[in-house]
């Protein structure tokens, strides 16, 4: 009898540890898309707005650019490029994005001006034009690392 509970215990445990991995989905890929400038290419951030829109964050040395770039491209849900835009205000390295309810784009990162780096954030409107681009200089290697906005618009 000793040997047939232990049997049925090993088996219960056995169900319990494989059973979370038979109840698992399975994620279908939709799209990929690559980008290979030949040079420097990095994504950093990734955001989805409820429309399936995917929005890429990251920086680029493409266009035969000297040093890095902060490139951001839309996709619509099926993977298709909407818009693409770089912005080059030094050796720039964009790391966060986050879309409001809007479609307004905000990114984030760091960017070499005058002597260190600073924050740099920018705003998009759902077409890619850009709105406004904000630096801020504690006085030291400034590094933002992700953005958010709230549904009043908030940064």
């Amino acid at each position: 009898m000793k040997h047939l509970f232990k049997a049925g215990l090993v088996l219960w445990m056995l169900h319990i540890f494989f059973m979370p991995l038979g109840a698992q989905p399975k994620y279908v890929i939709e799209w990929i898309d690559t980008l290979d400038t030949g040079t420097n290419d990095d994504a950093r951030g990734i955001a989805v707005d409820d429309r399936g829109n995917v929005y890429v964050t990251g920086f680029s040395t493409i266009g035969g650019a000297t040093t890095n770039n902060y490139l951001t491209m839309k996709y619509d849900s099926s993977g298709n490029i909407l818009w693409a835009d770089t912005l080059d205000s030094g050796n720039d390295f964009a790391r966060g994005v986050a879309v409001d309810d809007r479609g307004n784009v905000y990114v984030t990162g760091e960017s070499y001006i005058s002597g260190n780096y600073d924050y740099l954030t920018v705003r998009y409107d759902s077409l890619g034009n850009l709105l406004w681009v904000d630096t801020l200089d504690n006085g030291g290697y400034d590094r933002a690392r992700g953005v958010a906005v709230d549904n009043r618009g908030n940064v």
